[in-house]
């Protein structure tokens, strides 16, 4: 799933993460600097085999960058894959045979819909920001890329839908899987609510974007709740 989403996207979802409180080290290790200081280079192979879901490259990120960074944090989260640091990588992910499996696949869509919400949230902004103070073919050339971009989310939203519909989970949570089912159904209906909001003509009685704005709030929502029950999955899946 990892290649559905845009990989200029990685450097906002990292951004977002920057926002953070600064993590020990991904292992529960406290630093203040790290153990060997990475190139540029260096950093952006790594972040983007981690993101890719090669679990020794977010290892190695999260021990190798800077106490507190955003690609410690992302290292140190798995690449997205769960909400806050829980050890090895490689162990969560790449060890224990089906369960792991399963663990890697939900974890894998999990920051495939990081990087979609970041999407949306930032091209909305900026259709926000600017539609109004442009006129003719640069408006017309804004809408046109929102509402590309918006078209791209739900088309990869559907795509997450479809890979987690068939995934078979573990024994004993079928019930979390078939929540973790619901929350991506709705993420993708709520991701669809936002590209109709845009197409939507603004009513006499309200102002233009309304429908498009409160669609965005229900669909970040919409994604916390898919988080919730993609974390809730990963961890059950023992």
């Amino acid at each position: 799933m990892s290649s559905i989403r845009p990989r200029a996207i990685v450097a906002g979802a990292l951004a977002i993460l920057a926002g953070l409180s600064a993590c020990e080290d991904g292992f529960g290790l406290t630093s203040t600097t790290s153990i060997v200081d990475l190139t540029p280079e260096e950093r952006d192979i790594l972040v983007s085999d981690c993101e890719r879901g090669v679990m020794a490259a977010c290892d190695d990120l999260a021990i190798r960058s800077a106490n507190g960074t955003p690609e410690e944090v992302f290292g140190a989260t798995c690449g997205n894959r769960i909400p806050e640091p829980a050890g090895s990588c490689v162990d969560l992910f790449e060890l224990g045979g089906p369960t792991g499996i399963y663990r890697g696949a939900v974890g894998g869509v999990r920051a495939d819909v990081v990087s979609i919400v970041a999407t949306v949230v930032n091209v909305n902004e900026t259709w926000d920001s600017q539609e109004s103070r442009l006129t003719g073919a640069e408006r017309a050339e804004l809408y046109s890329s929102t509402e590309d971009a918006f078209e791209r989310a739900v088309s990869d939203l559907a795509l997450v839908q479809a890979t987690i519909d068939d995934l078979a989970p573990p024994s004993g949570i079928e019930d979390v899987h078939a929540d973790l089912q619901h929350a991506a159904r709705g993420v993708t209906e709520s991701a669809s609510a936002v590209l109709e909001g845009l197409r939507r003509p603004a009513d006499a009685e309200e102002l233009p974007g309304t429908a498009r704005r409160e669609a965005v709030l229900n669909f970040e929502t919409a994604a916390s709740r898919f988080f919730e029950a993609a974390d809730l999955a990963i961890q059950q899946a023992t």
